[in-house]
């Protein structure tokens, strides 16, 4: 059986000693001469963005790509010493909790109102290209609520209103890529149209909790109208594509569980019992989508391959965050600890990337995208009540 103290004890040795920094699987586009060779476009930067992140070998050395801090990964390290501070007061938690909230208001973007995070790389989308820095509603979702649960944790004030700067972004930085008769729907980023779910949901999500915490009616009706929006998109059998576009309708495991996380949140904080319905519904289709008996995680409802920590972490946490819904969450959640330690975990501590349908295994401590979210993953096992629900008010 697999004990999550060992493997967080472990874990967390490693990733102090390379100093929260590493690379990740978007980050081709820092390498010097990457960047060059594909001359600012859209297109050439795909290319080899994904040549270097489908690579079973680590080119990032040859390439000169540096290892870096990642906002999103820093917000989940925050969230993580925040919500283990709450459970033992530590002091070293407490130290942690202002390094790693000073650190993300000195690396956060102030130029489209409030605050706003993004990733330490350049990185080309489907339908546009998007400059190192610029900010996305999923990065400064997650670190708005981490600055939540940092709030409540500590009682400083200054990480309230760096939740409510987060929320301005949210609310006011970023284009209306959609609006119907259910609500409406906020842009990825300030230079994008996208209409994604998961994204508009954190967003959504943060507006809420934010929105109670400082009695801002504004940001509570925007998060109401984005949320209804957003679960309209949901599906008769309970899921969501990813996205709206024709490119973009695939079913995932992990972003099912931003969505369900967030729409859990917005219910539990309007008490709209449509949020509730869609909870519920949502979290069925999940369950019986995503799992195998011995507890592997399906990176898609409809294909196992390939297997990836990201999935299995946010499974821990979604699991554990709504097992009062069904009974099979509590069963299957000891049996994906188990599995991502068999598959993933290396001898030095941390966790490998993926693992194809040939069994090709990509041996790269990806900083942001699976270490990050497998040490949250642990820490809220061992010390969490509600992955989002501490935030919403002071104890």
């Amino acid at each position: 059986m697999s004990d999550a103290r060992s493997m967080l004890q472990a874990l967390e040795a490693w990733i102090v000693a390379e100093e929260y920094a590493g690379w990740d699987p978007y980050d081709a586009l820092n390498s010097p001469l990457l960047k060059a060779l594909s001359l600012g476009t859209r297109v050439g930067g795909i290319a080899w963005v994904q040549l270097i992140k489908r690579s079973p070998w680590n080119l990032r050395p040859l390439l000169a790509v540096p290892k870096g801090r990642n906002p999103k990964g820093i917000g989940l390290f925050l969230h993580a010493s925040a919500l283990r501070y709450s459970d033992t007061h530590d002091p070293l938690d407490l130290e942690r909790i202002t390094h790693f909230g000073n650190w993300l208001l000195e690396n956060g973007n102030r130029q489209f109102g409030g605050i706003g995070w993004g990733y330490n790389f350049p990185w080309p989308g489907r339908s546009f290209y998007c400059p190192e820095g610029t900010p996305t509603v999923v990065n400064t979702a997650y670190v708005g609520q981490a600055f939540l649960l940092a709030w409540r944790a500590t009682g400083e004030e200054r990480w309230l209103q760096a939740a409510h700067a987060a929320a301005e972004f949210v609310h006011k930085g970023l284009p209306e890529s959609a609006r119907t008769e259910h609500g409406c729907c906020a842009a990825y980023t300030p230079l994008d149209r996208a209409r994604i779910p998961n994204a508009n949901m954190l967003g959504a999500a943060l507006l809420l909790a934010v929105a109670r915490c400082v009695q801002d009616p504004g940001l509570h009706t925007a998060g109401m109208e984005r949320m209804a929006y957003s679960l309209a998109d949901q599906r008769a059998d309970g899921s969501w594509f990813y996205g709206e576009a024709s490119n973009q309708a695939w079913i995932d495991s992990f972003h099912t569980g931003y969505n369900l996380l967030a729409l859990d949140q917005a219910a539990r904080l309007s008490g709209d019992p449509d949020f509730r319905r869609g909870v519920e519904r949502g979290f069925r289709f999940y369950l019986d989508s995503f799992f195998e008996s011995d507890g592997t995680v399906k990176y898609y409802h409809d294909r196992r391959h390939p297997l990836d920590p990201h999935a299995f972490a946010h499974a821990l946490i979604t699991l554990k965050s709504l097992e009062a819904l069904d009974e099979r969450a509590a069963i299957l959640r000891p049996r994906v600890l188990e599995r991502l330690e068999s598959l993933f975990r290396m001898p030095d501590g941390w966790y490998s990337h993926w693992i194809t349908a040939s069994g090709r295994r990509t041996e790269i401590p990806y900083m942001r995208w699976v270490q990050a979210w497998v040490f949250t993953a642990l820490v809220y096992e061992i010390h969490g009540q509600g992955f989002f629900n501490q935030g919403e008010a002071r104890a």
